[in-house]
């Protein structure tokens, strides 16, 4: 039995294709998220005072 193929003559993506692009996407944007909350502002409330610290 010959694979199935598109109009185009390739042969449609495999289930492991597409969960390859589904883990590269999540993994772009865990990366994102992560160095969006590391470039952000820390401020802090102690005995000393307010504290503002700009990365």
């Amino acid at each position: 039995m010959r694979p199935f193929r598109n109009l185009m003559g390739e042969r449609p993506m495999t289930r492991r294709g597409l969960l390859l692009v589904i883990g590269v996407v999540a993994a772009g944007a865990t990366y994102l998220v992560l160095e969006e909350r590391r470039s952000g502002v820390d401020i802090s409330i102690d005995r000393r005072g307010l504290t503002i610290d700009g990365n």
